[in-house]
């Protein structure tokens, strides 16, 4: 080998070497230890990470009122399981559940259409018998027991053949109820929820 061909081979090795050294730089530490083009910071809420805390003079036990809040989310949600059953068994609620569906009605569901911004959408979600409006939140609009979509979401509360079959939209709404009975039970001990935010930064790219 030649005395030139030597100094291009070890070039090519330090060149190599330097590489492979601003790579180690560039993605330990976090990517930030070392930025050719410097660094961004950002944050992000940790929501893994939340806490409830006492609001006021007048403090809660927390660990208890947790306890005894999901207790209380853990009911709702099994009452508006019964609820679309019965509805999808029956075609209708019985009296025992007329109460309970009337109070889901008047809270749940209104709160939920004063929330919408349109005028109609608010006036049409709640038009109807108990039974047409929660038909409505079931199948996403359609009030008739016929519907494709009442049925649809009927095969996870009146499953036939012993074979659930889960829709995601119906899930969530009785997960959403729950999550808003666990909520105001917590609201209503003076307890709020803290969402930290986290730090973090990142290297700039080329442009940035």
């Amino acid at each position: 080998m030649s005395r030139k061909a030597r100094y291009v081979s070890i070039i090519i090795i330090i060149s190599g070497l330097l590489a492979a050294l601003l790579m180690h730089y560039f993605y330990s530490f976090d990517q930030q230890q070392f930025c050719f083009f410097g660094k961004q910071t950002s944050y992000h809420s940790d929501t893994k990470r939340s806490y409830w805390v006492n609001k006021g003079t007048q403090h809660s036990n927390i660990p208890r009122t947790i306890k005894s809040c999901q207790k209380e989310s853990d009911g709702a949600g099994d009452l508006m399981f019964s609820l679309y059953e019965n509805l999808c068994r029956d075609g209708q609620f019985s009296d025992k559940l007329k109460p309970q569906a009337r109070t889901i009605v008047q809270t749940y569901f209104s709160d939920f259409s004063n929330n919408l911004i349109d005028d109609g959408g608010r006036r049409k979600n709640l038009q109807g018998s108990d039974e047409d409006i929660f038909r409505r939140f079931m199948s996403m609009g359609d009030p008739s027991q016929t519907s494709k979509s009442f049925t649809e979401a009927c095969r996870y509360f009146a499953p036939r053949n012993g074979v659930r079959e889960a829709r995601p939209w119906v899930v969530i709404s009785v997960a959403f109820y729950s999550d808003r009975t666990f909520s105001q039970c917590m609201t209503e001990h003076n307890l709020v929820k803290k969402i930290p935010d986290v730090k973090y930064s990142y290297c700039k790219g080329i442009g940035w």
